[in-house]
């Protein structure tokens, strides 16, 4: 199995906090390991392969797949994160099919779709709209020959509104895809659910946290970077 070293990429985003006079401390991220569960089994050979492809990098970072959905393991009780397959763009999935059936607390749902081809149009309506037509709180849609293993260009979506057309190796692709995964499920959430355990946070001491300053330190110092390169 290759060394799928994920992380590389984002310390060196974040390393960038080093160089700014007066840092406290710095600050790496980690990606937090996490049980995968997959509802729904791919559609054809291109959703297999990405799904091959994406185990491998999750699970170079330490997560486990386990077989039903709440199954303990050392990472937690049950799944944080479940994955399903949608057939087409048109299909329509309800909640329950993945995400109604993930245990209190229930975590996020990845919905796969292949095309032969991602359509020409607004990437934000159509990321928003397949995540909204399957149900799914982040989403890709990968392009390619439905019956072959190859991704050419893949398109990354989050309930949150972020989205992404990722293009370039398919190495790459598929760890900036595993890469995002993982700070999206595994991210911890604010918002308090049926069936979340409590808070280690009261809301008084999340609003004094230092982390929002150095959120937007990093922020600031990432936006510098990238303006120097567009120049």
């Amino acid at each position: 199995m290759a060394n799928h070293n994920l992380t590389s990429k984002v310390e060196a985003g974040l390393g960038l906090l080093n160089a700014q006079p007066g840092s406290a401390k710095e600050y790496i991220w980690q990606p937090q390991p996490l049980n995968i569960w997959i509802g729904m089994n791919p559609c054809n050979k291109l959703q297999l392969h990405v799904l091959y492809a994406l185990r491998e990098r999750l699970e170079a970072q330490k997560c486990i797949f386990v077989p039903v959905p709440g199954q303990e393991t050392e990472l937690g009780p049950v799944a944080h994160l479940g994955i399903g397959f949608g057939s087409n763009l048109r299909e329509e999935i309800s909640p329950a099919a993945v995400f109604g059936r993930l245990p209190k607390p229930r975590g996020s749902v990845l919905m796969i779709v292949a095309v032969e081809r991602i359509p020409d149009k607004d990437l934000f309506g159509l990321a928003r709209g397949q995540l909204v037509k399957k149900s799914g709180h982040v989403g890709m849609l990968v392009e390619g020959n439905l019956a072959g293993s190859k991704v050419k260009r893949a398109l990354w979506a989050s309930m949150a509104g972020n989205h992404n057309l990722l293009t370039g190796s398919e190495e790459d692709i598929f760890d900036n895809l595993a890469l995002r995964l993982q700070a999206h499920a595994g991210a911890e959430k604010i918002s308090k659910h049926a069936g979340d355990d409590d808070t280690k946070l009261t809301w008084e001491e999340w609003c004094r946290s230092p982390v929002h300053q150095d959120i937007a330190h990093a922020g600031r110092a990432l936006a510098g970077r990238l303006s120097s390169k567009t120049r």
